[in-house]
């Protein structure tokens, strides 16, 4: 879009809706409005532009009472308005705007406002989500209204300058001093890949936000920029450590911070092995701990860290693992593509079922036609959520997260179909259990469980469907098995 010259100061703007009292519904459309005056650009209904650019996007799609955004621009951005004094709900209209954002067409920006508060935050395919978060008399700064003036003129510059495969391979690159300096003390490379596996697990979780923070640093963060200093920072980072490990293997309290209930043998009191790390192993931490674990591609990161792990492995880091395509090439034929058959034919036998119910007469003949909805929908859930997957020689995990990631995605797609708008909701029930690997390599068979957690985990925040339940892992000692699959 080529932007106009604003007609609307940013004075006058930011006064006028600095104590505007009216609803989420009574303002939101004239507020956008005046954002549109604000930067210069053309407001819907200006421009026979019909469904590329429109407000309350997705009502003419269902039965007419649930709108997908707010405010829907293609191949720009999908904004969701909350009340003011509803800043709390801004996570929640964020998360609603990640599980219906194939329905808008995957917009590159998804952007929450109440008025007061302005949240853009990235949908580029395979890179890290990123956030712009400011105030609205924020905008009496040029920097700020430059950034609204970019959603319209310019959705793509807000790419992040790295992918998740350019991420994982620099959290390892930074993970491998590390190991180098633990390794030099001969230990035993089966018990560090043990421990390692768990400080990355840590390292993640804490950046996801599973794991307590203090002012601006996560616990594990805390505990190795508080030890490494110390003259006996080797014992102190150990103890602390330990109290980490044994605090999420029950739930707990670390250092005034409550410690969730992870469990899931992981963190098993007694089973962790700890390799007390020496001041230059915890600086090197410390600046990998600087990077957003968040971000990291299982698919990849399960074998770049194996490398990392295995020194003889290290030439190899970044060149030869698998490429997730690669790997949907094996997966989508052997285990997606029966599904999405499946799935096909049940929306063709939903479909008539669907125009019952949105033309029914009464109440009756609804409550009939809802019924037959809710049956088909609760078939193919149950295919998707019961099927499993087992990977003989499973390696890192990576075939197993591509393969869970996939389920995830297909059992998305059917909860969140227009099919079913007016039947109760359902959350995610796809889980790690109904995946199985079997591996032989010690190091290997370490990462995996943990691949697929994270993989898991990072599916459900970026999806909108993130909540921590009790525990947060289950037992997966049955699920990955260090076995020969011929033997």
């Amino acid at each position: 879009m080529k932007l106009n010259t604003p007609t609307l100061t940013p004075d006058d703007f930011v006064k006028r809706w600095q104590h505007a009292d009216a609803t989420e519904r009574q303002s939101y459309q004239e507020h956008f409005r005046d954002v549109c005056r604000l930067v210069g650009a053309v407001s819907p209904g200006e421009q026979q532009q019909f469904d590329d650019y429109t407000f309350e996007y997705g009502l003419k799609k269902t039965d007419g009472r649930q709108g997908y955004a707010d405010v829907f621009y293609r191949n720009h951005f999908a904004i969701e308005y909350k009340g003011r004094d509803k800043y709390k709900d801004l996570k929640d209209a964020y998360r609603q705007l990640q599980q219906y954002r194939e329905n808008l067409n995957n917009p590159p920006l998804l952007i929450v406002c109440d008025i007061d508060h302005w949240e853009i935050r990235t949908n580029f395919t395979a890179a890290p989500v990123t956030e712009v978060i400011f105030k609205h008399e924020d905008l009496l700064r040029p920097n700020n209204r430059a950034i609204l003036r970019r959603i319209f003129s310019d959705p793509a510059s807000f790419h992040p300058e790295k992918n998740k495969l350019q991420i994982t391979e620099d959290v390892a690159a930074k993970f491998n001093r590390v190991v180098d300096d633990v390794l030099d003390w001969r230990n035993d490379p089966e018990r560090v890949a043990r421990f390692m596996t768990k400080l990355v697990f840590c390292m993640f979780v804490e950046d996801i936000g599973l794991l307590p923070k203090r002012a601006y640093d996560g616990i594990l963060t805390e505990i190795v920029r508080t030890t490494r200093f110390h003259s006996n920072a080797k014992e102190l980072f150990a103890r602390y450590i330990r109290e980490l490990f044994d605090a999420m293997a029950t739930g707990g309290n670390v250092q005034m911070l409550d410690i969730p209930y992870f469990n899931g043998s992981m963190f098993t009191l007694g089973a962790a092995d700890i390799v007390p790390l020496g001041r230059d192993a915890l600086n090197a931490l410390d600046q990998a701990s600087d990077r957003n674990w968040a971000h990291v591609e299982p698919s990849v990161f399960g074998t770049i860290f194996e490398r990392t792990l295995e020194p003889r492995k290290r030439a190899q880091l970044g060149a030869h693992y698998t490429h997730p395509d690669d790997i949907k090439l094996i997966v989508e034929p052997v285990l997606m593509q029966p599904l999405r058959r499946e799935w096909a034919a049940v929306q063709a036998e939903a479909e008539p079922i669907r125009a019952r119910y949105t033309n029914a007469a009464n109440a009756a003949e609804r409550m009939s036609a809802q019924l037959e909805l809710a049956a088909l929908r609760a078939r193919m859930l149950a295919r998707v959520r019961t099927i499993t997957v087992l990977d003989p020689a499973c390696g890192s995990g990576n075939f197993l997260y591509v393969s869970l990631r996939l389920l995830l995605d297909l059992e998305k797609a059917i909860l969140t179909h227009p099919l079913w708008v007016g039947l109760p909701k359902e959350d995610i029930q796809v889980h790690p259990r109904q995946v199985y690997g079997l591996e032989l390599n010690e190091i290997a068979h370490a990462l995996a469980s943990v691949v697929v957690w994270i993989g898991y985990y990072q599916w459900r925040e970026e999806n909108g469907f993130f909540h921590m339940p009790t525990p947060i892992l289950t037992n997966m000692s049955a699920n990955i098995v260090r076995r020969d699959a011929i033997l």
